[in-house]
């Protein structure tokens, strides 16, 4: 398999990469805006804040991301 580079993804949904890092912009549930059906967490994702700051990447936070997609991800396979 050949590794082509993560903008191909993000230019294909129309995602917007923040940051110096190149991280995607997520919503609240973990979601790429326009597409609930696209999760990411830990280094892709740049959660928001409700301060509308991107949330800091430290253990903490990504833990509680983690655990947010999880569980979103048990009940749609439990439906």
């Amino acid at each position: 398999m050949r590794a082509r580079p993560f903008t191909y993804e993000t230019e294909h949904l129309g995602v917007r990469l923040v940051n110096r890092v190149r991280r995607i912009t997520l919503v609240g549930d973990m979601s790429v805006p326009g597409h609930p059906e696209v999760l990411a967490v830990e280094d892709v994702g740049a959660a928001v804040g409700k301060d509308n700051r991107i949330v800091p990447r430290v253990m903490p936070a990504a833990d509680q991301m983690s655990r947010l997609v999880a569980k979103k991800l048990l009940r749609t396979l439990k439906s």
